[in-house]
């Protein structure tokens, strides 16, 4: 018998809310809530996931044609399997 778990919604109270995906930063696993989430969340997750990267790194989304750029607070729509890369700031070429 199969049972849909319960998570927690954004707003702290308990119920259905984003079920939670893994994706990649910096090659390393990374669990998220499912959808639109910011540039910023992202690399706050991993940081308090044990990735070693800061705020200030610039973070990239892999995409079909290489590594597109990830503002800050650009909203992204996260999905399984997103892969990331976070670099320092003074690593950007």
């Amino acid at each position: 018998m199969q049972t849909d778990r319960q998570h927690d919604r954004p707003d702290g109270k308990p119920g259905r809310g984003p079920k939670p995906v893994t994706i990649t930063v910096n090659g390393q696993q990374v669990e998220m809530p499912k959808g639109q989430t910011t540039g910023a969340e992202v690399k706050r997750a991993a940081i308090d996931q044990g990735i070693a990267i800061e705020p200030d790194f610039s973070l990239f989304l892999r995409g079909k044609y290489g590594l597109d750029p990830v503002r800050d607070d650009e909203v992204v729509d996260i999905k399984k399997g997103d892969e990331f890369s976070a670099v320092a700031p003074d690593d950007v070429s």
